[in-house]
């Protein structure tokens, strides 16, 4: 967790530009099936969060995959969808609410998301191309939520 905290101290998500949907400078903590706490951990983790570094900064947190609270928050995607942009002015709404903090994020950092989940493989290419689309397409065609590999 002591990553956490250099990423909060060290990224400003106001001035952070990419193409990836992301909701804070700790955007995403998962933990494979087996491999760090177990679900009950997780959420105990989370609820005592402004004990842990991204909380003793009031960074907000939400639950995913396993360990979801709610039924819409299973999967990741759901939850970073709107990406920070959005998410600061929908935060408002009891439906975007985190589930653990207040519904206002963090000045500089933004929220995290925390959870234990699936196996994830994932991998980053370059492109030599400044056509984004293409990415997108590439994107879409290979991640599960777009039929592809789950």
């Amino acid at each position: 967790m002591e990553a956490s905290k250099v990423t909060v101290d060290r990224i400003d998500v106001n001035v952070h530009k990419g193409a990836h949907p992301r909701i804070g400078a700790v955007d995403v903590i998962p933990f494979p099936p087996g491999v760090g706490p177990r679900r009950g951990r997780v959420r105990h983790a989370g609820q005592g969060i402004r004990e842990t570094p991204p909380g003793r900064v009031g960074v907000l947190v939400y639950f995913y995959e396993n360990t979801a609270l709610r039924l819409d928050r299973h999967h990741l995607e759901v939850i970073c969808k709107s990406q920070i942009e959005a998410l600061r002015q929908g935060i408002v709404f009891p439906e975007r609410h985190p589930d653990v903090g207040e519904p206002k994020l963090h000045p500089t950092a933004g929220s995290t998301v925390i959870g234990v989940r699936r196996f994830l493989l994932a991998f980053n290419m370059n492109q030599n191309s400044t056509d984004i689309g293409i990415a997108k397409e590439i994107a879409r065609r290979i991640w599960g939520s777009g039929g592809g590999f789950s």
